[in-house]
């Protein structure tokens, strides 16, 4: 039973990602089809709560600017990356330690302040990367907390 509420959980986490993302990148896709454009109103609002949504900081494809910006959009396909992975590979929190996250938060805070001092200028790849790390391990730490509950759930 709890190798078939896990898989529901880890499943069900990546499908919600997977829509998550695909909302991230919903002004373009309403370029093609034009009716879709009276949610972007709706969609960017609902964005502007979890990002600042500075269009010259998010990624542009066909001159239309994605919902979030790039490190925003890092953290989601790197969340997005490991609910992916957790699908083949029930356990990859094991190898979670507490240093990885701080590591990686400090290393995203460093570069937002270096940023903001103008030690040096904004940088697309960084701030993808830093994301996709963050989001990878943050990702794992919430699928680590639901998978102790709902184990421990079940041991009841």
């Amino acid at each position: 039973m709890k190798s078939q509420n896990s898989l529901f959980l880890r499943i069900t986490l990546f499908s919600m990602i997977s829509i998550w993302i695909i909302l991230i990148f919903f002004e373009i896709i309403a370029k093609a089809v034009n009716n879709l454009y009276v949610l972007i109103p709706f969609l960017k609002g609902m964005f502007s709560l979890v990002c600042h949504q500075d269009s010259s900081k998010s990624l542009a494809i066909c001159d239309v600017h994605s919902l979030v910006c790039i490190r925003c959009t890092g953290l989601y396909f790197g969340a997005w990356l490991a609910a992916f992975l957790s699908l083949f590979y029930e356990k990859l929190f094991k190898y979670l330690k507490r240093s990885y996250f701080m590591a990686l938060l400090g290393f995203m805070f460093l570069d937002v302040f270096f940023v903001n001092i103008g030690l040096y200028d904004y940088n697309s790849f960084i701030s993808i990367l830093s994301g996709i790390f963050l989001g990878f391990v943050c990702f794992l730490y919430l699928y680590k907390g639901l998978f102790e509950f709902y184990y421990n759930k079940e041991k009841e």
